[in-house]
Formats: C-alpha cells, structure tokens, sequence
C-alpha cells in the first residue's frame, strides 16, 4: 500500500538510503519530522542493505537497496506529483538513484555520511563511473547562510539536546573505546595494534566495535593476545548508542567505511572525545575543519601515534577536557529548531513551533 500523502505544504518525497556506520531507522524518521514542521507534506522511502532492529519489517516504506529499491521508488514517482526530491544519502550526489529521477524532477542530495564513498563492484560499478550519470547538488548550498565557512559537513544536522543530556545506564561492565566500523582489512589492524600497546597499563579497558565479528580481525587479535579485551556489540539502536557515548572513554574513526554525520555530532554533543585516523584524505580531510575548531583529534595512521594519543583521551588530561568541551559547545549550536527554519525557508513555508524527535 503507497503512504499516505498529507493535505497542503510543498509534496515531498524522502529516499532514505540507510548506507553508513551509525544510520538506523530513527534518521529516516527524524528527517520526516523535521520536513514536516518545516510545512511540507511528505512522504518517506528508505532503502536499506538489509533489515535492522530499528525497521518493521512488512512496513511498506521501507525497501531493500537493488531491484526493490527502483521499483518503489518509480511506483512512487509515476502515481503522484512531488514538488520536490530528497535523497538522503552518504554517497555523494545521492549516489545509484539518483540516476533513476527524471530528467525534470526538482531533486537534491541531503548529505548524510563522511569517509569513503561506498563503491560499487562489476557492471554497476563501471556504469556509476561514466561521465554524465546524473549526481545531484547537496541540499544544503544555499540554503544556510548562518552556517560557518568550513563547517559544512554539520549542514543539514540537528542534536536532541535532551537526548545528550538524558541519564543512560551503562551498557557495559568497565571502561570502553568505541570502534564503529570494527576492524576489517588495514585499518581495522592499525586499531588493534595501537590497543596492543595500552592494553597491560589500561587492563581494564575494552574496544567495543558495532559490527559483527570479521574472521580477519578475530584472528589478528589473538596474534596479538588481546582476544579477551575485543567485542562485537552490532549496531545498537539509537537510545542504546546515546548510552554508549556516555559511557565511552574515547571512539575512534578510520573512516574505513562511510560514517553517519549523525554519529559524530551525538559523539561530541554527549562529551566523547573523538579521535580520527587519517592519511591526509577521506575522512581526515572531511573532519579537517572540526579538528581545526578544536572539536575532534586527528592523527596519522601509525599504531604509535594512535596509541599515544589514545592514552591522553583514557587519562582525560586538559587537552582532551578542552576537546571535549570545544565539540559540545559546536554541537550545542546544530539545533533541530534552526534546521526546521532552515528548511522552511528552502521550501518558502511557515514552519510549526516544535519539532518532535524520532
């Protein structure tokens, strides 16, 4: 059964593509609502890998990425009039379906992730690559003058500020280092090398990753002898990754697999010092213009480096309280209120009083 179109407001169509560490259900619905109060009608669509804890299954708005995916998405095209498009995706231009909107459609690109761009392999890889595949503008150029220059990577986000300060029982026994992405092929080695180091000073930290166990990285890590000190929790649900932050000694990011936006601002709004490993590009280079505001650590990726910067977060020394401090007071200012007026002012609407999170 099609969703339900409201009554007035420009007519929206949400594509949620659920394609980074950190995206979950609760991004596709919070962006409804933001539109919504922003006064527009909408009606979401999102494409997903595979099922998470976070999506109904039998919902009819939520599709799996491939075949399904384009034919929800041009059923939902050919049987009603949409004012504007919105794909809400980590892959820059909005990635395979973009190309699939007419020619004429009004869409744009909400940019929701950081690091790599997901690549795709065979055919579909070399027909992505050709010149001239339609790759959308972001959303957000233009439409936010008070954002900062340089930071436009927080464009198009908004923090629950009673979701940072809401009280999180602790989701597990002892201090913890968050790893989103786990640790697969270089990078995923580089993390447990530079634990390796801090792990007899620091016994009683573990590295928590929200993937499932990599045979790769299991093996790696009893090389090392630190298999009792890694876990896999899977991705958690929203209220669960709001409690590990405010659990967490530090999280690092490689950037090995695209990262949520969202992720990173939730970490710095709830007091998590970040530490980001780069080479000089990818997420490095996405993350420069925080780590210039003070709000985030980068570091070259050499396990040494990483350990000894690790080791100041788990101390907390005034560098690290200072960073913290720095990324609260930048997240403070991403208000789901001034992204509602945003919007409204991009689709020349009269936005509503509140914004209800998802």
């Amino acid at each position: 059964m099609r969703p339900r179109i409201e009554v007035g407001g420009p007519r929206v169509l949400l594509v949620e593509a659920i394609d980074a560490i950190g995206a979950d259900a609760a991004d596709a619905r919070d962006r409804v609502a933001l539109l919504r109060s922003a006064g527009a009608s909408v009606v979401p669509l999102a494409v997903v890998e595979s099922r998470s804890p976070g999506l109904a299954r039998g919902d009819s708005s939520v599709v799996e990425a491939g075949a399904d995916a384009r034919a929800a998405l041009q059923a939902l095209l050919n049987g009603d009039r949409f004012d504007r498009v919105v794909l809400a995706s980590a892959t820059p231009g909005g990635g395979a379906l973009a190309g699939l909107l007419p020619a004429g459609t009004a869409a744009f690109w909400w940019p929701t992730g950081l690091g790599t761009e997901p690549r795709e392999r065979g055919l579909a890889g070399l027909l992505g690559r050709l010149p001239g595949r339609r790759r959308l503008a972001s959303l957000w150029t233009g439409v936010d003058p008070a954002l900062e220059p340089g930071l436009e990577l927080l464009a198009g986000l908004g923090v629950e500020e009673s979701g940072a300060r809401r009280v999180a029982l602790p989701l597990w026994d002892g201090d913890v280092v968050v790893a989103p992405e786990g640790f697969r092929g270089a990078a995923g080695r580089l993390v447990l090398d530079a634990f390796t180091s801090l792990a007899g000073e620091w016994s009683g930290v573990d590295v928590v990753a929200w993937t499932e166990a990599p045979v790769e990285g299991e093996r790696h890590a009893r090389r090392l002898g630190i298999e009792g000190r890694i876990h896999h929790a899977g991705a958690p649900t929203r209220m669960a990754e709001w409690a590990w932050w405010k659990h967490s000694q530090a999280v690092i990011l490689t950037g090995a697999r695209a990262i949520s936006r969202g992720l990173l601002l939730r970490a710095m709004a709830s007091g998590c010092p970040v530490l980001c490993v780069g080479g000089g590009r990818g997420l490095a280079t996405a993350v420069a213009p925080l780590s210039r505001q003070g709000c985030v650590r980068i570091v070259d990726p050499e396990p040494r480096v990483v350990a000894a910067a690790l080791a100041q977060m788990l101390s907390r020394d005034p560098q690290v309280e200072h960073q913290v401090e720095r990324a609260r007071g930048v997240s403070s200012a991403q208000t789901r209120e001034a992204l509602r007026d945003a919007l409204a002012a991009w689709l020349g609407t009269r936005p509503s009083q509140g914004v209800r999170a998802a």
